[in-house]
């Protein structure tokens, strides 16, 4: 990536994210494929953990490399999504997985950039325990939605917590988790709204009627966002970044909750 010292420290969220859209940028493939990146308050804690461990450059190009594989494991698993056997839909499936390479390939060389070869194993190992875990919420829908949200609970995280562990954060593993986790919900919480059921959402609705499983739903994410709180008390270097995601969401979960339906 050859980026200077200038170009690897960043001020805000905001900024952080716009660098990574730029590296993963394709116009062929982002004509096809979907949007993927990751959500910039998980990049930006990401971030600022790492930076109480390692220089500004290492925590720049770790986090980068963290973002490329949440991309990438993402991409992938959506394609599953899209079954038909259309030419256009075989087609994107079929750029879904490319992209996905593409995604990996990024992440190595991010880490490559700054002499980071020390994590490159970290992170194969973690991929490949990634994959395997999740494969315990895809191919059982029987499970108690609880269940499933501690098997969730350990996956999105585990990279940053495996990454932040190397580096003496060992701190952060409940919150890195709690949070990650609500990301999750969020956003399979707007693809429901929308239609597309993800995995969380496809093992809630079996709590019954679809009525029942929105209420469940919100009433797990509104204790999420209670100790994500409690987290954002217990870290206040962190705080900004909590309240920022939880603020205006806990108001809409509450709305939501009372609605008693998905809307």
């Amino acid at each position: 990536m050859g980026m200077s010292n200038q170009e690897w420290s960043f001020q805000s969220a905001s900024q952080l994210k716009e660098r990574f859209s730029s590296l993963v940028h394709h116009e062929y493939l982002h004509t096809y494929i979907d949007d993927t990146c990751p959500d910039e308050e998980e990049l930006w804690l990401t971030y600022s953990i790492f930076l109480k461990g390692t220089s500004i450059e290492r925590a720049s190009a770790i986090t980068l490399a963290a973002g490329f594989v949440h991309a990438g494991l993402d991409i992938h698993a959506r394609v599953s999504l899209h079954n038909s056997e259309d030419d256009a839909s075989r087609k994107k499936r079929q750029l879904n997985v490319l992209a996905g390479d593409f995604y990996s390939a990024l992440y190595y060389q991010s880490l490559a950039s700054v002499n980071a070869v020390d994590m490159i194993e970290l992170y194969g190992s973690t991929i490949q325990e990634i994959h395997e875990q999740k494969m315990s919420v895809y191919v059982s829908e029987q499970r108690p939605f609880a269940e499933a949200l501690e098997i969730a609970r350990g996956i999105d995280a585990m990279l940053v917590q495996n990454i932040a562990a190397t580096l003496g954060q060992w701190e952060y593993n409940e919150l890195l988790a709690d949070f990650f986790l609500f990301k999750r919900m969020v956003e399979e919480e707007k693809q429901w709204r929308e239609g597309t059921h993800f995995p969380l959402v496809e093992v809630v609705l079996t709590e019954g009627d679809e009525d029942r499983a929105w209420r469940v739903w919100q009433m797990a994410k509104g204790k999420l966002i209670e100790v994500l709180e409690r987290h954002a008390d217990a870290y206040p270097e962190l705080a900004p970044t909590i309240n920022s995601s939880i603020g205006r969401r806990k108001t809409e979960a509450k709305l939501t909750l009372e609605e008693g339906r998905l809307g």
